[in-house]
């Protein structure tokens, strides 16, 4: 499994740096490979998992996955439970 990141999930890093959020492309990777919640958004055609980042809250990433390239498209911070209700 490969992992590839648009232009716009790698400017996603400086920003979310800037708002003090440091995240490691191998956070990232390790999201997608161990998530405690794995979805899927059919009109979009694109997965999203969620992953525990602090005790209040979790790292959501969307990506493709084709041919075993795993693209990510981007990344968050979001608070604990906002996309499990």
């Amino acid at each position: 499994m490969r992992f590839t990141f648009t232009k716009h999930a790698l400017g996603k890093f400086k920003t979310h740096k800037l708002a003090g959020w440091k995240f490691l492309q191998r956070d990232i990777n390790e999201a997608i490979k161990n998530p405690y919640f794995a979805g899927v958004e059919e009109k979009r055609g694109v997965k999203f998992v969620l992953r525990s980042w602090d005790k209040d809250h979790d790292l959501r990433v969307i990506y493709k996955e084709e041919n075993d390239i795993i693209t990510v498209i981007t990344f968050y911070p979001t608070e604990k439970g906002r996309y499990l209700a």
